[in-house]
Parts: structure tokens; sequence; C-alpha cells
């Protein structure tokens, strides 16, 4: 899951693009990505498709970002798998 509110309103069109492809590289496929209203992927990127019926959610497109890394690199590196809020 990957939270990104409020943030992408200070980027310009190109720098968005860019963030959007470094979170298609980050996500598992399974995933999901939550915007603002005020933030969209529409007409920036095809890595994320809007989830229909769920504004603000976003599920990886079929035209994710290839991985700089080879797959077997990014299998040795720790998952995150909680995270507690303090």
């Amino acid at each position: 899951m990957i939270f990104c509110r409020n943030v992408l309103i200070y980027f310009d069109q190109d720098t968005k693009t860019n963030i959007f492809g470094r979170l298609s590289r980050a996500i598992e496929a399974d995933g999901f990505m939550v915007l603002v209203a005020a933030e969209t992927v529409v007409g920036l990127t095809e890595a994320f498709k809007p989830v229909a019926d769920r504004r603000g959610l976003y599920r990886p497109g079929d035209a994710r970002v290839p991985l700089a890394k080879p797959a077997a690199t990014l299998a040795t590196a720790p998952r995150l798998t909680a995270m507690a809020g303090g």
C-alpha cells in the first residue's frame, strides 16, 4: 500500500510522471496506491489505473515501469511486513 496524499500537488507534470514511474517499481502487483482528490494519474501515466467506484484508489497498471535492477537482487532485499504508528 502506498499513501501519497497531498504531495504531488507541489510538482510539475514531468516530475509527477517520474514519481509515478518510481512508485510503480516499488509496489507489488496486487498493491494499491491512495491519492487525494486533487491528485490523479489520469493523463500522466499508464503505470497505475483508477479502481472503479473508489475515488483516489489506484492499482498498478499493465504499463508498469520496468525494474532497473534484476529481480534476483530485489528478492534478497528485506520486505516491510508491518508498520506501527507512533
